[in-house]
């Protein structure tokens, strides 16, 4: 993951957050976050050429454009498999039925069904001949 440099006047900071500041200057407050044009900050990239200053939204579609994203099946606390998601929006039994079988919550269901949650995964009827 990002590496951390210890200073005793600033506590802990990461790594990729030091080499932007120190070869672009101080983050602006409109731009607080340090991203990575590379999309390998996890891999502990810290090369002043791929960082660059930015803002929250900026940094949540690099991680998405760059696959780093921990949403759907990548997030450590899923359940549920983008697989699992048509059949799931589809499915016509009642969703406490539905729940118990993926042993989920019924809101989990809910959401899915309301496209609030995994709305990553294309709706695409199972029972189709494109599925």
């Amino acid at each position: 993951g990002y590496g951390y440099l210890f200073d005793v006047t600033t506590g802990e900071e990461a790594a990729h957050r030091i080499a932007c500041r120190l070869f672009h200057g101080p983050a602006p407050a409109h731009l607080p976050h340090a991203l990575h044009a590379c999309g390998q900050g996890m891999q502990g990239c810290v090369n002043p050429a791929h960082i660059y200053w930015g803002t929250p939204q900026q940094n949540s579609v690099d991680r998405v454009n760059h696959g780093n994203s921990l949403r759907g099946s990548k997030s450590p606390h899923a359940i549920l498999h983008e697989s699992d998601i048509n059949p799931i929006r589809y499915d016509g039994r009642p969703v406490e039925v539905i729940a118990e079988d993926y042993g989920v919550s019924e809101w989990t269901i809910y959401d899915i069904k309301r496209g609030r949650n995994w709305w990553h995964v294309p709706w695409v009827d199972p029972r189709s001949e494109a599925a």
